[in-house]
C-alpha cells in the first residue's frame, strides 16, 4: 500500500478529523452537563465567600449539592438593572452569571464593535440584607472576575472573593490565593459619585497615625501590578456600571435589602523482560525526562505550587503520552510521511482535550482544573509527549511503546511532586492542603512559591542526581 498516493493521503486525514472530531463532540455533549454543574456550584461559593457566609475552602470541603443548598436558604431576590439602576426584570434564584455571561456583559458596559445590546447587570440579595454584584476585566494573562459584596446600607463593602484565569501562581494569582488581600476591601465605601469609582494602589488607604483611614483605596499586590491595575479597571468599570443603583437615582434601588529504536524481537522470555524493565525505569531515574533531557521545566515551574495541581498535572500527562504513544503505535505503518507531525498533533490534542474536560466534569478535580488554568493545555506542547512518540512510538510495537509513554510520564510526574512537597510545605506549611507545620507556629515562607525558588529545587535535584550517577557528568 503507497501511504504516499496524494488522494489516500486527503482520504486518510479526513478520516482521522472526523474520528476525532465525532469523538470530542460526543464526550462534550456527555460530559457538558457534569460541567455546568461544577461551574454553577464555584459560582455561587465565589458568591458566599463574598457575602461572609464562609469561606471558598469550607464550601469545596462540603461539595455541590450542600453549597446549592446554602443559597437556596440564604437567597432573598435576584434582579437586573440597567446603567440607570433602573429594575429590568426579576432572575429566577437559581440563576447564576458564568464568568462567560460576564464576558457579554462587560462587552455590552464598555460598548464598542463586541456589544450586543444594552447591560443587564445582575444584583443579588441576601436576606442578611447583604447585596452582593459581579465584576469582570482584564488581567495580565487573562480575564479577572468576583463578587463583591456590600451592606445593607449599599455604601460599605462587606467582603469580596476574586478569581482568575491563568495568572502568575505567587504574584497576580494573590487576587485568589490570598484572603489577606481579599480582607483589605472589607469596610470600604467606594465613591459611586466619582469617575474612579475605587483603587487599587501602592501604599492603599492613607492613615491617621496607625489607623488606616477607611475609604475607597486598598494596597496594590507586590510584584504584581499588571494584574493589579486590571482587577483595579474592571471594578471601576462595574461599580461605575451600578453607581446610579447604589445610590438611590433609581427605583431599583429602593427594592434593595438588597500531554528507539527499531522494532525488534526480544530473544527468549528473559531478554523480553529485561528490555521491558529498561523501558519502564530508565526514564524515571537514569534517562529522567527532567534532569536529565530538561524537557518540560516550564511547566514544572509553573504547577507545583501545590501538591495536588502537581498530582493531577502528572496523571494527565502520563494519562497524554502513554495512549497517544499507544494509538500512533498502532496507526504507525499507515500514516502518510507528507502528514506524519500533524497526525500526532491531532491525536496528542485529543488526549488533552478529553483530559481537560474530564477534569471538569467532576467536583473533586474541578477546582484543581482551574488552578491549573491553561496548563493542562499546553500539554500538547510539551516536548517529552511530541519527543516520545517521535523517537519510539513511530518505531516500536504498542504494548512497548505505552510502557515508555506512561514512564516517561511518571519521570516527568515524580519531579513534579519532589519539587510541589518542599513549595507546598515550605511555601504553605501544608500538604495536599492539609496542615503541617503552621499549628506549631511555622511561619510559611512566600519566596518559596515563587518560580525562581522551583528553579533553584530543580537545580538541586540535578546535582544530587549527577553526584550518584557518575556517567551523567559531563567531561
Amino acid at each position: 500500500m503507497n501511504t504516499n498516493n496524494n488522494l489516500y493521503t486527503v482520504i486518510y486525514t479526513t478520516l482521522i478529523v472526523v474520528v476525532v472530531a465525532a469523538l470530542l463532540a460526543f464526550v462534550s455533549q456527555s460530559l457538558k452537563g457534569k460541567q455546568e454543574a461544577n461551574e454553577k456550584a464555584d459560582t455561587i461559593s465565589q458568591m458566599l465567600t463574598a457575602a461572609q457566609f464562609g469561606t471558598k475552602a469550607e464550601f469545596q470541603k462540603i461539595g455541590n449539592a450542600a453549597v446549592l443548598a446554602k443559597y437556596a436558604e440564604e437567597i432573598g431576590q435576584a434582579f437586573t438593572v440597567n446603567v440607570s439602576g433602573e429594575k429590568v426584570q426579576d432572575l429566577d434564584l437559581t440563576k447564576v452569571y458564568s464568568p462567560k455571561e460576564l464576558k457579554r456583559q462587560n462587552y455590552n458596559i464598555k460598548g464598542g464593535a463586541n456589544k450586543t445590546g444594552e447591560p443587564e447587570i445582575p444584583v443579588f440579595v441576601f436576606k442578611n440584607g447583604k447585596t452582593v454584584v459581579p465584576i469582570y476585566g482584564a488581567g495580565l494573562w487573562g480575564p479577572v472576575w468576583g463578587y463583591i459584596a456590600f451592606e445593607k446600607d449599599l455604601k460599605t463593602i462587606a467582603g469580596a472573593y476574586f478569581d482568575h484565569e491563568s495568572e502568575t501562581a505567587g504574584l497576580g494569582a494573590k487576587i485568589k490565593d490570598d484572603p489577606a488581600f481579599q480582607a483589605e476591601f472589607v469596610g470600604e465605601k467606594p465613591a459611586f459619585s466619582e469617575a474612579n469609582v475605587f483603587d487599587i494602589v501602592k501604599g492603599g488607604s492613607p492613615k491617621e497615625g496607625d489607623a488606616e483611614i477607611m475609604d475607597n483605596k486598598i494596597d496594590a499586590i507586590t510584584g504584581a501590578t499588571m494584574t493589579s491595575n486590571g482587577l483595579d479597571a474592571a471594578i471601576d468599570t462595574w461599580l461605575g456600571a451600578y453607581a446610579k443603583y447604589f445610590t438611590g437615582a433609581a427605583p431599583a434601588c429602593e427594592k434593595a435589602c438588597c500531554q528507539e529504536g527499531g522494532e525488534g524481537e526480544c530473544e527468549g522470555e528473559k531478554d523480553c523482560e529485561n528490555k521491558e524493565k529498561e523501558t519502564i525505569l530508565n526514564p524515571i531515574f537514569k534517562g529522567n525526562p527532567i534532569t536529565v533531557l530538561v524537557l518540560g521545566i516550564c511547566s514544572s515551574l509553573a504547577v507545583t505550587v501545590t501538591m495536588k495541581g502537581a498530582l493531577v498535572m502528572a496523571l494527565s500527562v502520563i494519562v497524554v503520552t502513554g495512549i497517544s504513544s499507544l494509538i500512533l503505535s498502532l496507526l504507525r505503518n499507515t500514516i502518510p510521511g507528507r502528514v506524519r507531525i500533524i497526525v500526532q498533533l491531532v491525536v496528542v490534542a485529543m488526549m488533552v482535550i478529553l483530559v481537560d474536560q474530564i477534569l471538569k466534569s467532576f467536583e473533586a478535580t474541578y477546582a484543581i482544573d482551574k488552578q491549573l488554568s491553561v496548563y493542562i493545555g499546553l500539554i500538547i506542547t510539551n516536548c517529552i509527549v511530541m519527543g516520545r512518540i517521535e523517537a519510539f512510538a513511530l518505531g516500536n510495537k504498542p504494548w512497548p511503546s505505552f510502557l515508555d509513554g506512561v514512564a516517561n510520564g511518571a519521570g516527568y510526574g515524580m519531579i513534579l511532586l519532589v519539587v510541589a512537597f518542599f513549595r507546598e510545605l515550605l511555601g504553605s506549611g501544608t500538604l495536599f492542603g492539609i496542615d503541617i507545620l503552621n499549628r506549631f507556629g511555622y511561619v510559611p515562607n512566600n519566596l518559596v512559591i515563587l518560580p525562581p525558588f522551583a528553579l533553584i529545587l530543580l537545580g538541586c535535584i540535578v546535582w544530587v542526581q549527577r553526584s550518584i550517577q557518575k556517567d551523567l557528568q559531563e567531561k
